[in-house]
Formats: structure tokens, C-alpha cells, sequence
């Protein structure tokens, strides 16, 4: 048996007693607004944000738990010492029990608070009669350390497992940033083990004296999109119809054939660019359109491969982002893209480059997937072994 396992026999032989939270400790609310905040003020606000403003008065100063009854809701602060609150912030202070080994059991079972008022019907809020009627369990102050030890060290271990696997995933993408911009210097005599044994040939037989760059105009077709509205949009959009219409951002919707004219629809695998705000670029392979502030380029003949420009422009999306226009939105127009330089290999070795980037692309994106899903993972087995270390027999009343 542990050590938490013999505590419950000596201590709880015949189950535990619970009491309700009202009952251990005071529960007061804030009063002022979210714009009391100051910046840089003298104490910490406590609003329902997960991080706390700050404010230059304070009108607690205790040892307290600070629950978000909206927003963030459920969200629970510790703080000892002066601070202010929200009007919808519960601030539980004089706990007469382990304040830790409340905060997890708050941590655990609030949710299913919040559950309760949405199965109601009500926004997601927690109403002072349910947090007053919290059931707490009455267990002994040497079984509650014992508890708050071993959920500490667990959130802990949680936390730095989570950080590592982000770490690989920065590490993992920070490295194919820098293969990237690797295989597209063409100017190095260092040899370079990004590239491939065939790549390093091709490069060898075919451009013995470098690379020639041209202007994406001269390589490419630019094209114009269609006048729909975003309201339009929004109105026509069917999930699984075939014509995806962009509208810059991470924005679009899938529109039927019979919705746009048909010499909008571009049927040529190609870069879009999304000119304004957030610009960048986006690669596409099926029948598509964009609203008439973007634009597109394909191909202009067989010798050229766009997803090979389509990665070339990812590499230097920053330069666009330098390029663009102050005002609203930052916005490039197309000049900035038209008369950019491209460097443009025979076609073998384009495909090469797309090839080994693609093989890139796919284990980012495998990464990408697969670290979340097990972030996910682990948060849920803390959860559970969490909650069984909180949950307890009630003693049989008498």
C-alpha cells in the first residue's frame, strides 16, 4: 500500500464526512468593472482573463482562491497579499482547511458545475448558491499535505513533459526552416547534407555555373480572381462543393460551379497570394477563385514546377511582410510579387527540391498532429488520476 493508502485506513477507516464550501470558508465577489485596470498599477486585478491586470487600490488582502464565475469560467487564481477584483470574480479567503488541497478539488469538480448550467440552458457561469453548496470532503490535514505532495509532483512532470514535446516541435520546424533556405542557396560551394546524392549531381551536370534568376512574371501567369462579396460568400458556402473561393486570411468558402462565372474559376494548379493583412502565400491544386484584392500565379510552361515557387516564396515571406503598405490592413500589390526574383534550375531539379521538401513537410505536419494528440493524452491521464486521488467513500450517516 502508499503511503496516502495507509493514511486513509488509519485516519478514514469508515469512509469521510463532507461539508459544504460555504461552510469553510468566506465567499465575496469583487465590485469594480474590467476598465478599472491600470497599466503598470501597483497591485494585481483579478478579472476573468487567466492572467491578472493590475490596478493602483486593492480591497483584499488575504491568502485567497480566485474563481472566473464567466469568461475564463472556472478558471482558479491562488494569491497571497493585496489585490482587487472583477464584479463576477468569486474571491474565497479564511479557508479553514489545506488552500492547495481546495484549489485542486476546485480544479476537478468545478467543471461539473459548468456543465450542469449548460444542459440549463444558461451561459457558462457559476452562480454563488452552487459554488456555496460545493461539497468539499472533510479529511485530515496530514492526508491533505499527502495529497497536495502527490498532485504537485504530477503537475509538475505534466507540465515539463508538455514543454518538451512543444520544445521538439519548435526544434523540428526551426530545422526544416534552415533545409529550406539551405536547398535554395544556389550561390554556396559548401557541400551542403540537406540535399541529396541526386540532387547534389543534378546540380553538378546541369548548372555547373549556377543558378539563373528571373522575375516571377517572366516565369509565371498571373491571374485574377472574382468580385463576390464576403457576404456572398458566406451565403453560397456548401461543405464538400467543389470551387474553393479564398478571400486572404485563413478565410474561404467552397462554392458549387453554377455560383460563380465560369472564367473566374481557375482550373491550374497554383500560388495564391494573400496580399493583405496576414500575407503570405498558399499552394492549391484544385478548381479555385479568390476575391479580386488577391491573386494567383500558374505556370507558364512545362519547365516550370509551381509548388518549386510556391516553397521559394514561403522561404522569403518576410521580405513580402517588409514590403507591404502601412494603413488598415498591410497590403503588397503586384509589382512587389511580379518583379520579384526567382531562381529558376532545370526542371529535374526543381522537382528534386519539391520532393525532399515535400518528405519536410510531411514529418512537420505528422508532428504537428501527432504532438497535440498526445498533449492531449497526458492532460487527460493527470485528469483521471487526479480526480481518483480527490474522490472519496462518504461515511454512512449515523
Amino acid at each position: 500500500m502508499s503511503r496516502l493508502d495507509d493514511l486513509l485506513v488509519d485516519f478514514c477507516p469508515d469512509g469521510v464526512e463532507y461539508k459544504k464550501l460555504g461552510e469553510l470558508c468566506k465567499i465575496a465577489t469583487g465590485k469594480l468593472n474590467v476598465n478599472a485596470k491600470v497599466e503598470g498599477g501597483q497591485y494585481p486585478f483579478f478579472t476573468c482573463a487567466k492572467e491578472p491586470w493590475r490596478i493602483n487600490t486593492f480591497a483584499f488582502d488575504e491568502e485567497a482562491l480566485l474563481i472566473s464565475g464567466n469568461g475564463n469560467v472556472g478558471y482558479v487564481h491562488y494569491y497571497k497579499g493585496k489585490f482587487n477584483a472583477y464584479q463576477r470574480t468569486y474571491v474565497l479567503y479564511d479557508i479553514n482547511e489545506n488552500i492547495f488541497f481546495i484549489k485542486y478539488l476546485l480544479n476537478a469538480h468545478l467543471v461539473e458545475i459548468i456543465e450542469k448550467e449548460l444542459r440549463l440552458g444558461s451561459v457558462p457561469y457559476i452562480r454563488l448558491e452552487a459554488l456555496t453548496n460545493f461539497p468539499i470532503p472533510i479529511v485530515p490535514k496530514i492526508i491533505q499535505q499527502e495529497i497536495v505532495r502527490i498532485l504537485d509532483k504530477m503537475t509538475y512532470l505534466e507540465a515539463e513533459l508538455e514543454a518538451e514535446l512543444e520544445a521538439e516541435l519548435k526544434a523540428r520546424i526551426l530545422q526544416y526552416e534552415h533545409y529550406r533556405a539551405n536547398l535554395f542557396d544556389f550561390n554556396s560551394d559548401t557541400p551542403d547534407p540537406t540535399r541529396t546524392p541526386h540532387l547534389t549531381h543534378l546540380l553538378q551536370t546541369l548548372c555547373p555555373d549556377g543558378v539563373e534568376y528571373k522575375k516571377l512574371k517572366d516565369i509565371c501567369i498571373r491571374q485574377k480572381g472574382t468580385s463576390i462579396t464576403a457576404g456572398e460568400m458566406k451565403k453560397l458556402n456548401k461543405a464538400g462543393a467543389p470551387i474553393r473561393i479564398f478571400a486572404g486570411g485563413n478565410t474561404f468558402a467552397n462554392v458549387n460551379y453554377s455560383d460563380i462565372p465560369e472564367k473566374n474559376v481557375i482550373t491550374k494548379t497554383s500560388v495564391i497570394v494573400k496580399s493583405r493583412g496576414n500575407i503570405g502565400f498558399e499552394y492549391y491544386e484544385h478548381p479555385f477563385s479568390h476575391k479580386n484584392e488577391m491573386w494567383s500565379y500558374a505556370g507558364k510552361d512545362e519547365n516550370i514546377n509551381i509548388k518549386f515557387v510556391y516553397y521559394f516564396l514561403v522561404l522569403n515571406t518576410l521580405d513580402f511582410q517588409l514590403k507591404a503598405k502601412s494603413g488598415k490592413l498591410p497590403q503588397i500589390s503586384t509589382p512587389d510579387t511580379d518583379n520579384y526574383p526567382i531562381p529558376v534550375p532545370p526542371l529535374p531539379i526543381q522537382e528534386e527540391i519539391v520532393a525532399i521538401l515535400d518528405r519536410f513537410e510531411s514529418l512537420v505536419s505528422d508532428l504537428k498532429d501527432g504532438l497535440p494528440a498526445e498533449i492531449t493524452a497526458r492532460r487527460k491521464q493527470y485528469e483521471y488520476y487526479r480526480n481518483q486521488l480527490l474522490t472519496f467513500k462518504p461515511k454512512p450517516p449515523l
